[in-house]
C-alpha cells in the first residue's frame, strides 16, 4: 500500500523465476520499480476444421440457416444434424406427409421458406430422394428441350392427351435423365404449337 513514507512492491526472483518477495522502497524509486508480474499468455491456436461442414459446403448441401431449425428432432444434435440440408428437407417432407402438419408450420419448424418446401415436395414426388439433391450447374431449362426431347413430348402428349405435365416430366427424366419442371413442359409445348401455327397458316378460302 502506498503512503507518505514508501511502498511495498512484489517482484519475481530472477534466480528462481517463481519466488515472490516483498520489498519496501522509498517514494523516489517507487514509480520506477512498481510493476505487475504475470506469466506470458499462450498464443491462440486456430480451431480445427470441421470435415463434415466442409463436405456439406463442397456439395452445396449446407443449410443456410441451421439456427432456425426448431423441430425437436434436431434439438439434441447427434444423428439429426441441422446443418445437413438434405436431411432437413427429408424430415420436413416426412412431417408434412406422415404427421399432417401444415406447409407453413413445417417451413417454420425446419428453417425453410414456403416456396422451398413446396418445390421440394414436387421434386420428391417426381424423382424421389434424387430430387432433394441440389441441381447441378449447367444449361437452363429451355436448353434442355432438345429436338429429341420435344419430339418425345409431342408424341407422348398426342398418344395421351390427358397426361398431366407432372407425368410428362417424370417420363422425360426416366428416358433422357433430364430434369424439367412441369410448367416448363407446358410452356414448351405451347410455344412449339404456336410456332407451327405461324409456319403453317391455314389455307385461305378462294
Amino acid at each position: 500500500m502506498l503512503d507518505r513514507s514508501g511502498i511495498y512492491v512484489q517482484y519475481n526472483d530472477n534466480k528462481t523465476h517463481n519466488a515472490i518477495d516483498k520489498k519496501w522502497i522509498s517514494p523516489q524509486y517507487a514509480q520506477k520499480l512498481l510493476y505487475i508480474s504475470s506469466p506470458p499468455l499462450p498464443m491462440p491456436t486456430p480451431s480445427s476444421p470441421d470435415p463434415k461442414r466442409q463436405a456439406l459446403q463442397a456439395s452445396h448441401t449446407l443449410h443456410p440457416h441451421p439456427d432456425k431449425v426448431r423441430h425437436p428432432l434436431f434439438a439434441g444434435g447427434g444423428f439429426f444434424d441441422a446443418r445437413d440440408l438434405l436431411q432437413v428437407k427429408y424430415e420436413a417432407l416426412r412431417v408434412l406427409q406422415a404427421e399432417g402438419r401444415s406447409l407453413s408450420q413445417v417451413a417454420r419448424d425446419f428453417g425453410l421458406s414456403r416456396p422451398t418446401v413446396y418445390a421440394t415436395q414436387n421434386l420428391f414426388a417426381l424423382q424421389g430422394l434424387d430430387g432433394l439433391a441440389p441441381r447441378k450447374s449447367g444449361p437452363k431449362t429451355a436448353h434442355k428441350f432438345t429436338p429429341e426431347v420435344l419430339e418425345f413430348l409431342q408424341a407422348t402428349r398426342a398418344q395421351g392427351p390427358a397426361l398431366s405435365a407432372e407425368e410428362l416430366a417424370r417420363q422425360v427424366h426416366q428416358r433422357f435423365r433430364v430434369t424439367v419442371h412441369p410448367r416448363s413442359i407446358e410452356r414448351a409445348l405451347v410455344r412449339h404449337q404456336e410456332k407451327r401455327g405461324r409456319l403453317n397458316p391455314p389455307p385461305k378460302n378462294p
